[in-house]
């Protein structure tokens, strides 16, 4: 992504959403000038980052998702 490449979100097999790279290079004020981005509306306190997330216990997120789509749901 950060190469300037195009993500397509599909849900079986169509197309859903488009991730795309913004245009603008400029810094993080111009974007939100122009209404690119916007400022987030709460301060989260800096241990957060400190905390390891969940993990998921079984065969995982993956595994169930391939076990979906042979099941063709």
């Amino acid at each position: 992504m950060r190469a300037g490449s195009e993500v397509l979100v599909t849900e079986r097999g169509r197309p859903v959403a488009k991730i795309v790279p913004v245009d603008t290079a400029g810094d993080l004020a111009e974007l939100e000038r122009e209404g690119i981005v916007r400022p987030g509306s709460i301060d989260l306190p800096p241990e957060i980052l400190d905390v390891e997330p969940p993990r998921m216990a079984g065969p995982g997120l993956t595994q169930a998702l391939l076990d979906e789509r042979s099941e063709g749901r």
